[in-house]
């Protein structure tokens, strides 16, 4: 019969236990999910896209609710996946998540880019007087690169600011017209 000595056994569950903290703690973090409704019969965490975006964090997904009502303008200013309920939506209501205008950004302050963001499943809702649109603001020395819209239904899209060739991908969506600026 073989015993271990105590100091052994503890050395063991030390060993286990850090093997598990290192494990854990190198392990990349996955982005929480935050949801949106801005239709007071749907529970969701935000009324409203901006201020879920201003609560969320790089690499989290933010899922929006379709809505009888548009969700207005938002400004992206950190890497995020903002899905839509589409516009061919499922729901039991049938509405759209609806999006006028979107800037996509830096913030200095917190040193963040819009970079490597997807927007998909909205319509860009066309409203007389507005235009729908997509603007890219850069500021200091931050590029914005690696924006994909997919999935979307855009009403006479007005791009402000375009990115350079192979920056901003447009698939499997739904266009009537295009302005680039």
């Amino acid at each position: 019969e073989t015993s271990f000595p105590p100091n052994d056994i503890l050395g063991m569950k030390s060993l286990v236990i850090l093997t598990f903290l290192w494990v854990f703690l190198s392990t990349p973090s996955l982005g929480k999910i935050l949801t949106v409704s801005n239709n007071p019969d749907i529970k969701a965490d935000y009324a409203g896209i901006q201020t879920a975006i201003e609560f969320s964090y790089s690499g989290d997904t933010i899922f929006v609710h379709g809505s009888p009502l548009n969700y207005g303008n938002i400004k992206v200013t950190k890497p995020l996946t903002i899905i839509g309920a589409g516009y061919n939506s499922n729901n039991p209501d049938g509405h759209s998540a609806k999006l006028l205008l979107i800037e996509f950004t830096n913030n200095l302050y917190h040193n963040t880019s819009s970079s490597n963001s997807t927007i998909q499943g909205f319509e860009f809702f066309f409203i007389t007087g507005n235009k729908p649109g997509i603007i890219t603001k850069p500021y200091g020395n931050h590029i914005i690169s690696n924006i994909t819209l997919q999935g979307n239904r855009i009403w006479n899209l007005n791009i402000q600011h375009p990115l350079p060739a192979g920056k901003l991908k447009i698939t499997n969506g739904f266009a009537t017209g295009c302005n680039v600026q």
